[in-house]
């Protein structure tokens, strides 16, 4: 079979990410005809198409079609923002097709409702189990999207983002509660027993919300203030210790910390004056692996500030 033709309006971003096969005519084929879609602003669409009837039983939000499509669309997403710039985007801002970071927000957000009012009753237990799993994977694949499109955000809706920065914060302290609930021994390495998320929460899934959360308050006052007067700056600080089922969620949280800290005094002042409170080793530790350090100015008041 032979391969796409290589041109200036192939998506070569998408045939050249990671995971593609390049000894795979067809499969390059369809890398290609996905990234013209994706780029004509079909993503929506597409999606829509393989949904689920409206007079499906399906317990899921995400059917297995659906799952397959985001694979594809995840794919096309991180290869495209991470590739070199060509001579023509050379010094300008790169933009998402229209409505694709809506669309993004808008499947995350219904994926991520509590409750089931719209679920039907008559799914068994069984059933349920292996539907959650698909929805888990399609949370992970929207955090990665998000991770990459949320990078240099000034291009994205501000009302979006902000609606975006909500449900996030929501979902980071509602799976942070049932762990606290429901934590399991942390002591695998002396077991030898490799580490399992907690039942509702898939594996490195704080680590993505905290990363996006870190991405959308960097340089952006109004978010970092949201945060915190919403409440949520301690659940930075809370992730801020080694979680194996969450791979590098230290270092996102302490990216987070930085991004929601800097230029924002009355943030440094909030998490700065939770450390008499009796906030552990671990996250005061963090403040200085953040390389941030409390001083005390002319005006009597305790202030966060960088190491140099």
């Amino acid at each position: 079979m032979v391969k796409p033709p290589k041109s200036a309006e192939a998506d070569d971003s998408l045939q050249n990410g990671p995971h593609v096969d390049d000894q795979d005519p067809a499969f390059e084929w369809i890398c290609t005809l996905f990234g013209v879609l994706f780029r004509e602003s079909r993503a929506k669409d597409l999606y829509n198409a393989v949904g689920a009837h409206m007079l499906s039983k399906l317990w899921s939000r995400v059917t297995p079609e659906q799952l397959i499509l985001l694979r594809m669309f995840t794919m096309w997403a991180v290869s495209s923002t991470t590739r070199a710039p060509t001579q023509e985007e050379a010094g300008e801002i790169r933009s998402l097709p229209v409505g694709t970071f809506e669309f993004v927000k808008s499947t995350w957000t219904y994926i991520i409702t509590a409750g089931d009012e719209d679920r039907p009753d008559e799914a068994d237990e069984f059933r349920k189990k292996v539907w959650i799993e698909l929805e888990n994977e399609a949370k992970l694949m929207l955090l990665d999207v998000l991770g990459e499109f949320t990078v240099g955000h000034t291009q994205l809706d501000a009302a979006g983002t902000q609606e975006l920065l909500l449900s996030l914060l929501e979902e980071l302290q509602r799976v942070w509660e049932f762990g606290r609930q429901n934590s399991p021994p942390r002591n695998t390495r002396v077991t030898g027993v490799t580490a399992q998320p907690l039942s509702g929460e898939p594996f490195g899934y704080r680590s993505g919300l905290i990363r996006v959360i870190g991405n959308l308050s960097f340089r952006h006052t109004e978010h970092q203030d949201l945060v915190r007067e919403q409440g949520y700056l301690p659940l930075f600080l809370n992730h801020c210790n080694i979680d194996e089922t969450n791979p590098m969620i230290r270092e996102w949280s302490l990216v987070a910390l930085r991004n929601l800290c800097e230029g924002n005094e009355a943030n440094q002042e909030y998490i700065n004056a939770l450390r008499p409170q009796g906030m552990d080793a671990a996250s005061n530790a963090a403040l200085e692996k953040a390389k941030m350090r409390a001083d005390i100015g002319e005006d009597g008041k305790v202030k966060l500030s960088k190491e140099e």
